[in-house]
């Protein structure tokens, strides 16, 4: 499973909702997301994939398109 794909599946979780309904273009708050569900998310991509990230990045990455780029950038 590649990053990207694994964000999907673990925003999906997170949301409770298919992971056909997440479209990871879509700002987090377009995709229903509060602060909190991606606080959830980094910490469980944070766990995962053993790395930090910083709050200076969490502020420019408002997709999981994004995050996912991010990720594989720092990984």
């Amino acid at each position: 499973m590649t990053i990207f794909d694994k964000l999907i599946h673990l925003a999906a979780e997170i949301l409770d909702v298919a992971e056909e309904e997440i479209n990871p273009l879509l700002s987090y708050e377009e995709l229903g997301a509060d602060s909190l569900h991606v606080v959830e998310l980094l910490s469980k991509v944070e766990d995962l994939y053993g790395i930090y990230v910083p709050d200076s990045a969490v502020i420019e990455m408002r997709s999981i398109s994004d995050l996912s780029v991010w990720l594989e950038d720092h990984l």
